[in-house]
């Protein structure tokens, strides 16, 4: 390069290549890891295709990545299917541990029953009747209440089962109520995340195995890829489709034969 090794007489830096420029001027160690947009958004998202499975429910959308880079979703990296198998009735993490423990809905309207009629009972014997009567119906309002809820968590905890039953690497789960109660409930049973998980699937990925796996799919045994259609078989029509007529010329003119 021209003027190498000559220090510059006005900032006193040496002339030199700009990579060894910026070694002496310092660089930043990034806390977590970073995906460059080149790799994520393009006319093909090369990460998608990475990180993507040979199956069609392990298919990966660049928007589907996105929201996990940008902590709007989460992805599942692995699962103990094995345990999961072996088990027929997932165990939940209980309360002594650090987890919430639901209290029956029941039990908690009978208390505030129990309550109501101890309020009632002393508002009756100090205020007017529609002090009470007031009472009652804001007392009504928060058993319905808690009935509601109570029946909302029923259902979210139906869905994470159902969700858990069928959950599998590379999934990703936009539903944040419902990322939350898997976590809760079966966070022993898989790996997952946002964010820097995709580099954690990145390392759990064995790229020997899927290249053996992706040539196998190709070039099937029967000669019919299993990554694209089976080849189409001529059609009976074709075959019965009259013969093509040859034209030849001579010095003469032109002559037309059959085949």
């Amino acid at each position: 390069m021209r003027f190498k090794g000559i220090i510059c007489e006005r900032c006193g830096v040496e002339v030199t290549r700009s990579k060894v420029r910026r070694e002496r001027m310092g660089h930043i160690e990034l806390a977590a890891s970073v995906v460059h947009i080149w790799y994520l958004r393009g006319t093909r998202s090369w990460l998608a295709y990475l990180l993507m499975g040979t199956e069609a429910r392990e298919e990966l959308k660049a928007k589907q990545l996105e929201k996990v880079i940008y902590f709007a979703a989460n992805l599942v990296t692995w699962v103990d299917e094995a345990k999961r198998t072996r088990t027929s009735r997932p165990r939940v993490r209980d309360g002594r541990r650090g987890r919430r423990h639901r209290a029956a809905p029941d039990l908690e309207i009978d208390r505030r029953f129990k309550a109501l009629e101890e309020e009632l009972a002393k508002l009756e014997s100090e205020g007017p009747r529609r002090r009470v009567k007031a009472r009652q119906k804001a007392v009504e309002k928060e058993i319905t209440a808690v009935r509601e809820r109570a029946q909302d968590e029923i259902e979210l905890a139906k869905r994470s089962l159902d969700e858990f039953k069928s959950l599998h690497a590379r999934k990703i789960i936009e539903d944040e109520l419902l990322w939350r109660e898997l976590r809760l409930r079966y966070e022993d049973y898989f790996e997952a995340g946002w964010g820097e998980t995709i580099s954690r699937l990145i390392d759990r990925i064995d790229l020997d195995a899927e290249e053996i796996k992706l040539r196998e799919m190709i070039d099937a045994a029967d000669g019919r890829g299993a990554l694209g259609p089976a080849p189409q078989k001529s059609s009976s029509a074709s075959r019965s489709s009259p013969p093509s007529t040859v034209a030849t010329s001579t010095a003469g003119g032109s002559t037309t034969r059959g085949p």
